[in-house]
């Protein structure tokens, strides 16, 4: 009977003591250091955590500077044999550009004399939408050219207009710097027309010959290969 008493005793003590654990574990709020105050994250202390800084700023590296829109090329191995080719382009939102281009070049000989001018006007879409990148584009270009000598003691002057449309794919390199490296490369549609100040029965004959020529392959070639400044 002591025996039952005392087990009986052992039971009732325990299980106070288990409902006392269990109000003590309910009443205390539990710890989360992943609490949230007012919507943001807190450390323990209650203190909201701040964001991690950017990337390039946590390595202690700049970021580089966007460049500008405008740019000015020229053909650097043209200067060499007397041809001269500038170009000028803005380019809006980084990825559309609209290009103006002027060529110059002369050249003589003991017996020759040759000229060519000509302008033109393009647009160029830059698919990675900054100045350092692939394009695409497009080149409308009227150009005149002319050759005189000299032939049977008369000056003898030959023309030849073109008007011409040339699409153009190109790869442009930029840096930070401003400097930039420009290549491209086309061939497309062009309608050349020649004619002559000599007014005889063979040079008219010769003349027709030869726009009937170019007629039959209206073909026009683009290039460029310039060094220039982005500001």
């Amino acid at each position: 009977m002591n025996r039952l008493v005392s087990s009986v005793a052992v039971c009732s003590s325990a299980i106070c003591l288990l409902t006392s654990s269990l109000s003590f574990a309910q009443d205390e709020a539990p710890f989360d250091d992943g609490a949230e105050a007012d919507g943001e994250p807190v450390t323990a202390e209650g203190a909201p955590v701040e964001p991690p800084p950017p990337v390039a700023e946590a390595r202690g590296a700049e970021v580089p500077a966007r460049l500008g829109p405008h740019s000015v090329n020229v053909n650097p191995l043209g200067l060499m044999f007397g041809s001269y080719s500038v170009n000028y382009m803005h380019l809006f939102d980084g990825t559309h550009g609209v290009v103006g281009e002027g060529t110059y070049s002369s050249a003589s000989d003991e017996f020759t004399e040759t000229s060519f001018v000509g302008g033109g006007l393009g647009y160029r879409w830059h698919w990675s939408s900054r100045q350092n990148s692939w394009f695409l584009g497009v080149m409308g270009g009227y150009s005149v050219g002319a050759a005189k000598t000299e032939t049977d003691g008369e000056d003898f002057k030959l023309d030849i207009t073109t008007t011409s449309m040339i699409p153009n794919i190109g790869k442009r390199w930029a840096w930070d710097s401003g400097l930039n490296l420009t290549i491209r490369a086309g061939v497309g549609w062009a309608k050349h027309v020649v004619s002559t100040n000599l007014n005889t029965p063979e040079a008219d004959a010769a003349v027709d010959t030869v726009n009937d020529f170019l007629e039959m392959f209206p073909v026009a070639f683009d290039g460029e290969a310039s060094l220039g400044w982005i500001f």
